[in-house]
């Protein structure tokens, strides 16, 4: 019985870009941009097999709703990039523009939802065209001495 495995790659067909312009400094962010991110967030959630989420703001974007763009990308498993804002902090046009950044960065990163053999050997291809033979021997054998399949 196969497997659905969810392992990433670094190249492959499944990959996106989010096109996202970085703000100024000393520019307001306003609502149209924190929704701009917002959905980009919810559509990498989605390409990685996630619920989208609800990201709202009134009057001045705080800690609380930079960290609520952040945390939906880390529940999704890009935990990679910006960090989060302590709380107390004012947000910089640093912070938006390094949510953005780590936007685009976990766009760049295939995922593989791929039903494998049960070896589970965490190959992946990216385009899911890989016929497992389950002997998770991926290099080449001549280097190798005392080889035992499982």
């Amino acid at each position: 019985m196969p497997v659905v495995t969810n392992v990433y790659g670094t190249a492959g067909s499944d990959s996106t870009t989010y096109s996202i312009s970085d703000v100024s400094v000393g520019s307001l962010v306003d609502n149209a941009k924190f929704n701009d991110i917002g959905v980009k967030v919810n559509q990498e959630r989605g390409r990685r097999g996630h619920a989208a989420r609800t990201y709202s703001f009134s009057g001045i974007i705080d800690d609380a709703h930079i960290n609520a763009l952040k945390q939906g990308i880390n529940d999704a498993g890009y935990t990679a990039g910006f960090a989060g804002v302590s709380a107390g902090n004012v947000i910089a046009a640093v912070n938006i523009n390094q949510m953005i950044d780590k936007i685009q960065a976990a766009g760049a990163v295939c995922i593989c939802n791929c039903n494998y053999c049960t070896c589970n050997c965490n190959y992946c291809t990216c385009n899911c065209n890989y016929a497992c033979t389950c002997n998770c021997n991926y290099s080449d054998e001549r280097l190798k001495t005392e080889v035992s399949y499982l």
